[in-house]
């Protein structure tokens, strides 16, 4: 069953791509739902473990997918040959940390020619990190959505190009700031109520009231 995150990371694959590279893909979802909703004709799906990879397997085989889609026992990107990498259109990153995102995009930018590449990534930690090192390596955030499917996830269009963000919008993503959708807005609101109990320090204080200025 695929769920709503994944739904939403299918989603946000750019129109016109027709090669996915979903680099850590663990059951294979992201890919399989790719190529059923139209959002790529071909996938290669990535990653370090083998268990994971072997169930993926599985799952591409039910879905009638083994012609269109590539597993690949891979630390990242590294396990596709350069010609693979040239056929990419965008990349997938999901599922993983902010500093694992780093350091597979860190990695394929010092093997492969990644500059032309769209990314579509979803990291579960360390955002406010992971948009300063997308900037500092010359990639910009073209859009960024916040969903909740049990727990608030970010997702995020990243392609080529120069940008800055204030110290706030490194922190809480400048296009759910600007935006103020309902899942942003109700998120912050839960961080607010949470700080409320944890007593009246300056510290405290000073935090509600950043949080305050985002609504």
């Amino acid at each position: 069953m695929i769920s709503a995150r994944i739904r939403a990371i299918v989603e946000r694959i750019p129109e016109g791509t027709k090669v996915i590279a979903d680099a850590a893909c663990d059951h294979a979802y992201i890919s399989i739902d790719a190529l059923r909703c139209l959002r790529a004709e071909f996938s290669y799906a990535c990653d370090i473990n083998a268990a994971p990879l072997a169930r993926a397997r599985e799952n591409i085989e039910f879905f009638g997918y083994a012609k269109r889609i590539a597993t690949r026992l891979s630390d990242g990107l590294l396990g596709l040959l350069p010609k693979e990498i040239e056929r990419i259109d965008t990349v997938v990153l999901a599922g993983i940390g902010g500093w694992l995102t780093i350091g597979i995009i860190l990695d394929a930018f010092d093997m492969f020619d990644m500059k032309d590449k769209q990314f579509v990534i979803s990291a579960q930690s360390d955002l406010p990190e992971l948009r300063r090192f997308l900037h500092k390596i010359g990639l910009k955030i073209d859009d960024e959505i916040m969903i909740f499917d049990e727990k608030y996830y970010n997702i995020m269009n990243v392609s080529k190009g120069i940008q800055e963000f204030t110290d706030l919008e490194y922190e809480f993503g400048k296009n759910l700031i600007d935006k103020k959708d309902r899942v942003f807005i109700e998120c912050i609101e839960k961080k607010i109520k949470k700080f409320e109990n944890f007593g009246d320090s300056p510290k405290v204080i000073e935090r509600i009231e950043k949080l305050k200025c985002l609504l």
